[in-house]
């Protein structure tokens, strides 16, 4: 079945831009090549769509759905392998792998925080309660922030197996 949110953007657009440039735009947002010939395939058999009322889009733009933000990139890495690297780099990959995560979590999340915060003394230690609070929302309740802040002083390669086991859940792409 196609996704209907792809058909939708193709139908709209097909007479604005060539089908082609949709296409590889679609494929680079995340959606997968199959999905984007289905959708395409549809949008060219199918009736132009026609714009709705100004009252309905007026109503639409003010609700939650109408400012959707795009789709996050996250990429799909292996809990252990993110540990072996951070053991092999002696922490160099640590911190690569705390600003990619972190870029991840503000986009799935919609929590604002600063990266850079991690390097402030007792500032850090907020910028990891935002950091676990969005891990929090986008597992919808089921990791405590509380729980990750306290694994992530006692027991920080716990923590890091479980947010990244998380993220995984939200992956779009991996090598």
């Amino acid at each position: 079945m196609a996704n209907q949110q792809l058909t939708d953007y193709f139908k709209q657009n097909k007479d604005k831009y060539p089908i082609e440039k949709l296409k590889q735009a679609s494929i680079s947002a995340g959606y997968s090549q199959a999905d984007v010939e289905e959708a395409a395939q549809i949008a060219s058999q199918s009736q132009p769509v026609l714009a709705p009322p100004a009252a309905a889009i007026a109503e639409t733009a003010s609700t939650p759905a109408a400012k959707q933000t795009p789709a996050a990139k996250v990429k799909k890495r292996s809990p252990f392998g993110v540990l072996v690297l951070m053991i092999i780099t002696f922490g160099i990959y640590a911190l690569v792998w705390w600003f990619k995560t972190s870029k991840e979590v503000k986009e799935l999340s919609e929590i604002d925080f600063s990266s850079w915060g991690i390097f402030i003394p007792i500032y850090n230690l907020f910028v990891l309660y935002k950091y676990f609070s969005g891990i929090e929302k986008i597992s919808e309740g089921k990791t405590s922030t509380i729980l990750l802040f306290l694994l992530w002083v006692i027991i920080a390669p716990v923590a890091i197996i479980i947010i990244q086991s998380e993220l995984n859940k939200h992956a779009t792409y991996h090598l």
